[in-house]
């Protein structure tokens, strides 16, 4: 991420017998290593009688997706990394190698095999290497080797003087000497979402920078990371300048809608072209103010939740197109760092290191298991400030009344209800929504059923599918049969339709129009077939 003016329960902390016996380890690597060895909403503005959930079968990852071993990736399972009271340059300058270790056993515990380590050009020193530093990144790398962590190594962060191309080669050629050809660097990053849309200067720079360091790093594979959030046309300018001597692979980062992510990704893996794809940060800030949160309740219970199905639906993305599991930015929260306050909190750790539910489902898919497609499908879990279900959201907020009822419910304990809804099936209707984690793909036939219950009910309730394109807009809807007006039992109501053309994603609607009565909701299911 650039910065902005930016669980099984784990054993998350290290037992002293252990740091002794890595702090050894780190101290024979070291000796190795200088002698020369190498050891969604945006989705929906237009219209919105709209707004839905969803349920898909789990997706197990393969063991050797994406970035093939052709460029000795494999399986990589990576986690972004700062310490968190020490983002960016303060990383170098205030060195705390204990820190580290405990950090880096943290990362091991979550079932991760590899590292981030980004090297910050103005705390390492440029166009003059600062030989301390050099020092302090071999023994980081070193730190995280004694926890079977290979090392990602981003250079030139926080970095733009594009035109010292030569200064940069040597610095770069000085940097890297030490490690040529070491096995324990899984691929260097020259530079951190190089601005390839809007500076000439910048892809000159790397035209001239990735054959010249993947001549002088021994085999390590080379990249140079960009960032996909607002579409493709970063990658797409570094592509074609790249085109005469590309890299090793393409590194991407990713902090879009995530229910755009399966179509995002699969256009940047064309455009990629031969070369491996890689998406190497992806994220979600558990802060209010963070924009992808508008619409969230407030509190930490919701948007930890959302996090995890943020991350739940980009690795199904990813792992549907083949790509090796998406890296997550980033271990900690990093109160008081800098940046945007949201930016603060995109860790899935919080900053004493207590685990946020995406902790949890990250580890387990580093561990080989399934990726969990379910999204609060029997609102079983709700806010705890305003008892809204969490992970979805509402349309026409002010038009309804809304809560999570802990006295009604079809299956559990709970359901959503929707009493008081004004609006129109023309006009727009108040609905809970939430995009399912899955992927649209053409001919495919999708169903979405919800039991769905009335009191007093006069008006419009239903299930909608909503389709929308790759910008975002509205492209069509299909809507079940209503529920009988009046005092129903629980019912059914199920939607089955195939893509629209144009369609890139589909978001689960819950609708009640014109309805002074009334609506409990639960048992959502999503299921594509054919």
């Amino acid at each position: 991420m650039t910065r902005i003016s930016h669980r099984p329960r784990l054993p998350l902390t290290p037992a002293p017998a252990r740091r002794l016996a890595s702090l050894a380890a780190v101290l024979c690597a070291l000796a190795g290593a200088w002698s020369g060895a190498s050891a969604s909403d945006a989705a929906a503005q237009a219209r919105r009688g709209q707004h839905p959930a969803a349920r898909t079968r789990p997706v197990k990852r393969s063991a050797a997706l994406g970035v093939a071993s052709s460029v000795g990736l494999g399986d990589i399972r990576l986690v972004d990394y700062f310490p968190a009271s020490q983002g960016w340059g303060a990383m170098w300058w205030n060195f705390d190698p204990a820190q580290m270790d405990d950090d880096f056993a943290r990362i091991a515990a979550l079932h991760a095999n590899a590292v981030r380590i980004v090297v910050s050009a103005s705390a390492f020193g440029f166009p003059a290497l600062k030989p301390v530093m050099q020092q302090r990144l071999a023994q980081t790398i070193a730190l995280a080797y004694a926890h079977g962590l290979r090392v990602e190594l981003t250079l030139f962060n926080e970095w733009r003087s594009y035109g010292a191309i030569e200064a940069s080669r040597q610095w770069a050629q000085a940097l890297l000497a030490p490690l040529r050809g070491d096995q324990r660097i899984a691929y260097v990053d020259l530079h951190n979402e190089l601005p390839a849309d809007t500076s000439p200067a910048a892809l000159a720079w790397a035209r001239a920078m990735v054959p010249f360091v993947q001549e002088v790093d021994g085999g390590i594979p080379v990249t140079v990371s960009t960032s996909i959030s607002s579409g493709n046309a970063p990658l797409e300018a570094l592509v074609h300048a790249l085109a005469a001597h590309p890299p090793n692979l393409y590194d991407v980062h990713y902090y879009g809608n995530a229910a755009d992510a399966y179509a995002i990704l699969g256009q940047a893996r064309r455009i990629a072209g031969g070369v491996p794809l890689y998406l190497g940060e992806t994220g979600f800030a558990t802060s209010p103010s963070y924009g992808w949160a508008r619409g969230l309740p407030p509190d930490p219970t919701s948007l930890e939740a959302f996090q995890d199905y943020y991350f739940r639906m980009v690795e199904h993305a990813s792992a549907a197109l083949g790509l090796p599991a998406a890296a997550p930015w980033i271990l900690y929260d990093m109160p008081g760092q800098g940046g945007t306050a949201w930016g603060q909190h995109m860790g899935i750790l919080h900053a004493d290191g207590t685990p946020k539910p995406a902790a949890t489902s990250l580890s387990s898919l580093f561990a080989g298991g399934e990726i969990e497609t379910t999204f609060n499908n029997g609102f079983e879990q709700s806010s705890t400030t305003q008892h809204l279900p969490t992970v979805w959201r509402r349309w026409l907020r002010a038009d309804a009344s809304w809560a999570v009822d802990h006295t009604v419910a079809h299956s559990g304990t709970s359901s959503a209800r929707i009493s008081g809804a004004r609006g129109s099936h023309l006009t727009g209707c108040p609905a809970y929504y939430v995009a399912p984690i899955t992927t649209v793909t053409a001919g495919t036939t999708y169903t979405a059923t919800a039991w769905a219950r009335g009191a007093d009910a006069a008006g419009l309730s239903r299930v909608v599918l909503v389709w929308s394109d790759l910008a975002g807009r509205y492209v069509g809807s299909t809507p079940s049969r209503p529920l009988p007006q009046g005092n129903s039992g629980w019912t059914q109501l199920s939607v089955s339709a195939q893509p629209p053309g144009g369609a890139q994603s589909v978001e689960i609607d819950l609708q009640v129009c014109e309805d002074p009565g009334t609506t409990w909701f639960d048992d959502v299911s999503f299921t594509p077939s054919g």
